[in-house]
């Protein structure tokens, strides 16, 4: 049954969970390594996942898949969340989170960039104009002074944040090829992704985190960033009657998490910071509005 009112309810319940994972991502890296976070949140976010099939009656639908979209399923753990949160884990750990977390929100940028020779989607010239806009805040962020804020950047660390944009836009794009039930499909990249990470925990020589201030963020990031936020993102889309409308929600996210940043971390926010990522906002949306009216 529709419902906008329950829609807008569970897509700013989603907000809000995604809008404190960015302090998280620091908190944890403060303590522990990014393999050591990665891994800890990974198992957190099967095991929630693997709640939700239970709930929702589909644990059933596992024993139905195909060798071939098992395999495919291998491929998409490996790009998400094994490769993509590696590399954006490593970004915050070389970034402030004021940074990192607003060129990770660039993704729908490269998503409409790689749907051109992915999908054979054409460019128009309004939608590309849009794109520099979205372009034009990453340069504001990533060439912002920081100087007198205590804070500190890297150019690996921007390449990164940017490159985990890439990685989250090339999943989706394959994602297409996938025909399984989407709580099915995460279910099945965190369960096969956690069995990578333990091989890849053991033979980089980690060692199991102790301390409360490692354990609890981690956690938090496996419930709130990877695990139950996908099923209120999931209810919201489901109860709407017009899901543009709802999905627009998203992108009050890092702005939210601008507050969060500041009042957990302390991070001074930059004007350079929020102008950066109103531009990189406002060109993905006023790229979706030209895409809509093209459709």
């Amino acid at each position: 049954m529709k419902s906008q009112t329950k829609a807008i309810g569970f897509a700013l319940l989603s907000v809000l969970c995604w809008s404190t994972v960015a302090p998280a991502f620091k908190l944890a890296l403060n303590e522990i390594s990014v393999v050591q976070v990665l891994t800890i949140a990974a198992g957190v976010a099967a095991l929630v996942l693997g709640i939700i099939l239970l709930i929702q009656g589909k644990f059933a639908l596992l024993r139905q898949i195909s060798k071939r979209d098992f395999l495919w399923s291998i491929l998409f753990a490996a790009i998400n969340p094994v490769i993509y949160y590696l590399v954006l884990f490593s970004a915050y750990d070389r970034l402030p989170a004021q940074i990192a977390q607003p060129l990770n929100y660039t993704w729908p940028v490269m998503l409409s960039l790689l749907a051109i020779p992915f999908l054979k989607q054409k460019l128009s010239i309004k939608a590309f104009l849009a794109l520099l806009i979205s372009f034009g805040g990453v340069l504001v962020i990533s060439l912002q002074n920081l100087d007198g804020t205590g804070l500190e950047s890297d150019t690996t660390g921007i390449i990164l944040a940017i490159l985990s944009s890439v990685a989250w836009a090339i999943y989706w794009l394959l994602q297409v090829k996938s025909k399984l039930d989407k709580s099915v499909q995460l279910f099945l990249n965190f369960s096969i992704s956690f069995v990578m990470l333990i091989l890849i925990f053991i033979l980089s020589g980690q060692t199991i985190p102790t301390g409360i201030e490692a354990w609890l963020p981690s956690i938090w990031i496996g419930v709130f960033e990877m695990g139950i936020t996908f099923f209120f993102w999931m209810s919201a889309l489901q109860f709407a009657y017009r899901t543009d409308l709802v999905s627009n929600l998203a992108f009050l996210s890092p702005f939210v998490s601008l507050f969060f940043i500041n009042l957990v971390l302390h991070e001074p926010i930059s004007e350079a910071t929020i102008i950066g990522l109103a531009l990189i906002v406002g060109g993905i949306l006023l790229q979706r509005r030209i895409s809509k009216q093209l459709a």
